[in-house]
């Protein structure tokens, strides 16, 4: 059961987490040339796996995979295409902030 306090918290750390992120694209946006490829994958991967999460929330299949590599202008849509989503998450009344499902993709791409 979730209640308004803990919904509040929610929408708290989704705001935090992409100010977080956006930080880090920041920073790897200024250093693209100097930085080893494992960064670029890595970030994908948080990248992607925010996106699977909106898409679960959402109640709809992913459409990318959890270690696709993506570049950082591709990130960064998909940075600000999650926020928007995780934005809007409202907490119902019902005790639940959301219902999801979880997708097999089978996806484990590097």
């Amino acid at each position: 059961m979730i209640n308004k306090t803990i919904a509040a918290m929610l929408k708290q750390f989704c705001k935090y987490n992409n100010w977080a992120n956006s930080l880090l694209l920041d920073a790897l946006q200024t250093n693209s040339q100097l930085l080893p490829e494992s960064c670029i994958t890595l970030f994908s991967h948080i990248v992607n796996a925010q996106k699977i999460w909106v898409s679960r929330i959402n109640g709809v299949a992913p459409n990318i995979g959890v270690w696709q590599v993506n570049d950082l202008e591709i990130c960064s849509v998909l940075l600000e295409e999650s926020a928007n989503a995780l934005s809007k998450i409202e907490y119902t009344g019902n005790g639940r902030l959301t219902d999801y499902k979880v997708y097999n993709l089978n996806c484990w791409l590097f």
